[in-house]
């Protein structure tokens, strides 16, 4: 395997007022790879060999207006760009290459400070088009002992769209909360995994919400605590098949310590109940003598338990 890439990127900024401001960005890259193998299976000795050259263009143009010293809003269209490359052993022989994937999105939000800047705020919306969007997924070969196959394939487009916001506030000069919450629609178009139709569904791996919320103690003294809490909703594995997805899960992390000017020591517990979540998932049959499709979940991390030094020099 060998690539070589080449880009040319160049950003303009500028004001048209002491309210208006915007910036401009162009992004050109050339990406060349070349990839070979050679094998030895049932059928005896193969070799394969691939090349691929993709000329990518992206760029953003964006647009803000401070309402005030602490209040902005401000619009984005932007076009980003994923290369494209090659399904490496069997999956090669279904598919070599896989093309490149282009997003067009637009973004439209607000930041602001509040209470004398003790709270912070930010909202944003988004709408993203991808073109030849590249899909994680797997083919089953007929017989089933003969195995799954991993690649990566295209579906003709996708979109997404949804809501992200957070917010921060300063509660008192010890305390401070904050917390996020992300929402979001996603569709495949023009995708039909194994003779699967899955216009109709999520995309993988994009649960529809995600929250966090967090809260840290500060004493004058140096001591701290923090407590910090996700929420994430269930979403589908890689396709095909479609009808599998990982469930809704919600976990807790707690961290207290010292600080001085310098230094610090923490003690952290991550996943403090232990919950069993799952991260990523499949389908497929891989266990003689029946082989029947079963389920295979890989799971998050479990409870940790550690300590942490922390020295500034």
């Amino acid at each position: 395997y060998d690539a070589l890439n080449v880009a040319l990127f160049g950003q303009l900024e500028g004001r048209w007022s002491d309210r208006w401001s915007w910036s401009f960005g162009l992004r050109a890259e050339q990406r060349e790879a070349d990839y070979a193998d050679r094998r030895i299976d049932d059928e005896g000795p193969s070799a394969m060999s691939a090349s691929q050259r993709d000329r990518m263009l992206g760029g953003e143009v964006s647009l803000h207006y401070d309402l005030t010293d602490d209040k902005r809003v401000f619009a984005r269209l932007s076009r980003g760009y994923k290369a494209g490359g090659f399904n490496l052993g069997r999956g090669a022989t279904v598919r070599p290459r896989f093309d490149p994937e282009y997003l067009w999105g637009f973004e439209f939000g607000f930041k602001g400070e509040w209470l004398d800047r003790q709270l912070y705020t930010d909202l944003t919306a988004f709408y993203m088009r991808r073109e030849d969007m590249q899909v994680s997924t797997g083919i089953q070969e007929e017989g089933a002992a003969g195995g799954y196959w991993f690649l990566t394939d295209n579906a003709s487009r996708g979109t997404n769209a949804g809501i992200e916001a957070s917010a921060s506030w300063q509660v008192s000069d010890h305390i401070e909360i904050g917390g996020s919450l992300a929402l979001l629609h996603t569709r495949y178009s023009g995708y039909r995994p194994m003779g699967e139709d899955v216009s109709d569904r999520d995309q993988a791996h994009a649960p529809e919400y995600q929250l966090s919320l967090h809260a840290v103690w500060r004493s004058p003294t140096g001591w701290m605590a923090r407590v910090d809490f996700a929420a994430i909703d269930d979403f589908y594995f890689d396709v095909p098949p479609a009808n599998q997805r990982a469930d809704a899960y919600s976990l807790m992390h707690l961290k207290v310590g010292y600080e001085g000017d310098r230094w610090g020591v923490y003690a952290w517990a991550r996943n403090v109940f232990d919950e069993d979540y799952i991260v990523r998932g499949f389908f497929f049959a891989n266990e003689p003598p029946d082989w029947e499709d079963k389920r295979y979940v890989q799971l998050g991390e479990p409870r940790q338990v550690g300590v942490s030094v922390r020295w500034k020099m």
